[in-house]
């Protein structure tokens, strides 16, 4: 006898505004309604406003009382329909705990709990309200707090024998019909109790006229009204047989309204797009707990990597400082499930970047670079190699200075003190050992004096100078001489974004995967730029307007399935997006850096065609363009005699690229139009050789910008 569809696998035809008639079907809807200004069409027997006036203007009759028309509409007959009038009388006591809904955080006067309890319907036989905060001890141990103006809704109007004083509570039970009572939800507003045809309805004040139809609005279907959610979760509470242990249907559907696709931002860099920004990267600090598996976050395959936090309130996470030492911008997140213990997974995320460069760092004295070797040694070197990670450095907010090539170490001036043959050399981090505010961080801690280009030590308040014998550097007394003197290039070496603080990226739910979708453990991981690898099982993430680029990433995780789990586990971390390309991004905040300009066209002379041959420029000023390849381009002149003869090397040059002109542009701009092509900025050297002159534009008169900092 009941209704089933009988044509196994038979096709469904729906639509968003109904089912398929040709089936049988259960159908809800999930329309947000604010019932207190409209009905749900076409019977509006769901209005709940305060409109007490009908179509031609009369004013609606209380339904609690028979005057001046007498009926049978009270809330006794028509319980849960909202004709209210019902009376809840005042009485002390211990109640018994017989809840059926707690109402929380509403801040609710008596009578606005009364009217929850009327609105619920005849289960509801009294209300329990809470005037101030108070806490009830149960018989099982357990302690619940209320606030002030908290109500519960109770289906018993009983009370012991005890005095319900102590605990600052009024109970307020349903009392029999003529009764008057402490609370009377008493209104005259437009119901339709026994749905009439036209909608809410009411009896009129007006003894001529009984009743009458109220201008109560339609509400709209209206996706609008809806929320927007990315994902959703389905669950049956009850099935017919209460005894079944299996649920089955024949089709779900869920109708509404699609949003517009979201469309990640265009990134205006030139750059590589890449499955993840810190695939492999060697700095990682775990954050909230501890972890003795850091080498299976990030290296590409199925092992399980977990952190041990101490407590509960603990944020495990991690500090990420990619190996490669580019700029990158990140445009998702990636969380691959570990192979077991669902309740450590993750449900939320947080990510934020900041920018921790690095550069060349070289001594006045022989213009020479430090560089760092993988036994924590420092030694300069002639050959400054900008692309070499040993020769990359940066100095932190807290004034250690660190190496891209050795992540996780500082240089340490104890070593180097009384030996300058040893030199200072890279050590563990004591920040990351005893903390941040730690005496013994100040250790390694420096300053840059910028007037005279000194880095002096906070610690033992002497400076690093350099000593050409032994090749090191060392801490010595400081003074005014060229072998305490240090500048840097091709980077960034103090840059971070105010005073360091990380700079939200993204932060929300993970998409829900199921408690058996676990990936087995240390499989390979294939995954692109677009997508995550399809054979494994993992939470993805877009960011969609995200167009930032960062050096350094923090990952936390401030939720888990489990919230009482003491560890987090997942199988791999990958953060899709673009590796920047050196030259491409320049901070805001950075403090501009200088490069040489240099004559358009000398002729051989140094006066001829400017007032002088070269001049600094910082790189955020305008100047002109021209550019230089070591091979040959199409439109790009070639001159031995004054340019490769000059220079030791063939040379290339052009000013007209992309088929105009390019004048009164800042260095970046500049190296952006150069790179457009294949090509590149002339260095000082190929521009004072004429490698460029009479290349057109007319620039042999200006200054143009190379690529040589000062």
């Amino acid at each position: 006898s009941l209704p089933r569809n009988r044509r196994f696998g038979a096709k469904i035809s729906s639509t968003y505004m109904s089912g398929d008639e040709n089936f049988a079907f259960t159908e809800v809807s999930f329309y947000n309604y604010d019932t207190k200004t409209c009905g749900s069409p076409p019977l509006l027997n769901d209005y709940r406003g305060s409109n007490s006036s009908t179509v031609n203007g009369n004013t609606c009759q209380f339904w609690s009382t028979q005057s001046p028309h007498s009926h049978s509409f009270t809330d006794a007959q028509y319980p849960g329909k909202g004709l209210g009038g019902v009376p809840f009388g005042k009485i002390n006591g211990c109640v018994a705990h017989s809840n059926i809904e707690v109402l929380r955080d509403l801040n609710l006067t008596p009578e606005q709990c009364a009217k929850k309890c009327v609105d619920h319907g005849p289960e509801c036989l009294g209300v329990k309200y809470f005037p101030s905060r108070i806490s009830l001890d149960h018989s099982n141990g357990v302690t619940e707090a209320y606030e002030p103006g908290d109500c519960i809704l109770s289906a018993t109007t009983t009370v012991g024998g005890c005095d319900n004083s102590q605990y600052e509570m009024e109970f307020y039970p349903r009392l029999e019909d003529g009764n008057v009572g402490d609370l009377t939800v008493n209104h005259n507003y437009c119901r339709n109790p026994d749905n009439e045809p036209g909608g809410a309805w009411c009896y009129t004040s007006n003894s001529t006229i009984r009743w009458e139809y109220c201008d109560v609005p339609e509400c709209v279907n209206d996706p609008n009204l809806l929320e927007e959610y990315y994902e959703y979760r389905i669950t049956w509470t009850a099935t017919r047989s209460p005894d079944t242990l299996s649920l089955q249907m024949g089709e779900l559907e869920v109708p509404g309204f699609l949003g517009e696709a979201p469309v990640m931002s265009n990134l205006d860099y030139a750059g590589d797009y890449v499955a993840s920004v810190v695939h492999g990267s060697s700095e990682i600090i775990v954050e909230g707990g501890s972890s003795s598996s850091l080498n299976y976050a990030l290296n590409g395959d199925t092992h399980k990597f977990f952190i041990n936090r101490e407590t509960i309130d603990d944020v495990p996470g991690m500090k990420i400082t990619p190996s490669h030492g580019r700029w990158s911008v990140v445009t998702g997140l990636r969380v691959y499930t570990a192979n077991n213990n669902a309740g450590a997974d993750p449900i939320k995320y947080r990510i934020e970047g900041r920018v921790l460069g690095g550069a060349n760092m070289r001594v006045r004295y022989a213009n020479r670079c430090l560089q760092s070797y993988n036994n924590g040694r420092v030694r300069t070197t002639a050959n400054c190699d900008t692309s070499s990670l040993s020769q990359r450095f940066y100095m932190n907010e807290l004034g250690e200075i660190r190496s891209k090539y050795n992540p996780g170490l500082c240089l340490d001036p104890r070593y180097g003190i009384s030996y300058p043959q040893h030199g200072h050399q890279f050590h563990a981090c004591f920040s990351d050992i005893y903390g941040e505010d730690s005496s013994e961080a100040r250790i390694q801690q420096f300053i840059i004096v910028p007037e005279t280009e000194q880095i002096q030590s906070v610690y033992y308040e002497n400076c690093i100078e350099y000593h050409s014998t032994f090749n090191t550097i060392y801490q010595n007394g400081c003074r005014t001489h060229v072998v305490q003197k240090f500048w840097f290039s091709e980077g960034y070496f103090k840059s971070w974004f105010g005073t360091g603080t990380w700079n939200l990226i993204s932060q929300r739910n993970l998409p829900w995967v199921s408690d058996f979708d676990r990936n087995p453990n240390g499989v390979h991981i294939s995954s692109t730029y677009g997508n995550g690898d399809d054979a494994r099982y993992y939470m993805d993430v877009k960011f969609y307007d995200n167009t930032t680029p960062y050096y350094e990433y923090r990952v936390s995780f401030p939720e888990l399935r489990n919230p009482d789990s003491l560890v987090l586990q997942i199988s791999e971390v990958e953060l899709p997006g673009m590796l920047l390309d050196e030259g491409e991004y320049i901070p805001p905040d950075s403090t501009a850096r200088s490069y040489w300009l240099a004559c358009g066209g000398t002729g051989g002379v140094v006066y001829e065609h400017c007032a002088v041959a070269e001049e600094v420029a910082q790189d955020n000023e305008v100047h002109e363009v021209r550019c230089c390849a070591d091979s040959p381009l199409t439109g790009f002149t070639y001159k031995f005699a004054t340019c490769a003869a000059q220079v030791g090397r063939k040379v290339w040059g052009e000013s007209i690229i992309g088929g105009k002109c390019h004048g009164i542009k800042t260095y970046a701009e500049a190296v952006g139009i150069c790179k457009s092509v294949g090509s590149r900025l002339c260095t000082k050297e190929e521009l004072l050789a004429d490698c460029t002159s009479e290349t057109g534009c007319m620039f042999n008169h200006e200054m143009i910008w190379s690529s040589t900092p000062v």
